[in-house]
């Protein structure tokens, strides 16, 4: 049995000084193998899913297939929070999301 989706709110900051927006996502952790996703719809109304290992405690590497985006997370033990780094097609940015507690 998979893990269950948590829903999320992820607040993207763009590198070009766009301004910052925030959207509903869903983050899947699997403590058996140390993976993370975070699922979102983009802007044409496709799913996009970021997909990666724990490099370190509290540390993924995350992959995108679907647009050859590559990003980062980090988090603390236990935290709702996770932040970092990603770029696809050509754009790059920081991301935080926020799990919402309510979805354990």
């Amino acid at each position: 049995m998979q893990p269950k989706l948590r829903t999320a709110r992820m607040t993207v900051y763009l590198a070009d000084g766009e301004p910052s927006f925030t959207e509903e996502c869903h983050v899947r952790l699997n403590p058996s193998t140390n993976g993370l996703e975070v699922i979102y719809t983009d802007h044409n109304g496709q799913e996009v899913a970021y997909q990666g290992a724990e490099r370190g405690p509290g540390h993924w590497r995350l992959r995108c297939p679907q647009n050859g985006g590559e990003a980062s997370l980090h988090a603390f033990p236990g935290s709702l929070i996770y932040e970092g780094w990603w770029v696809e097609c050509g754009i790059e940015g920081m991301w935080r999301i926020a799990i919402d507690a309510e979805s354990e």
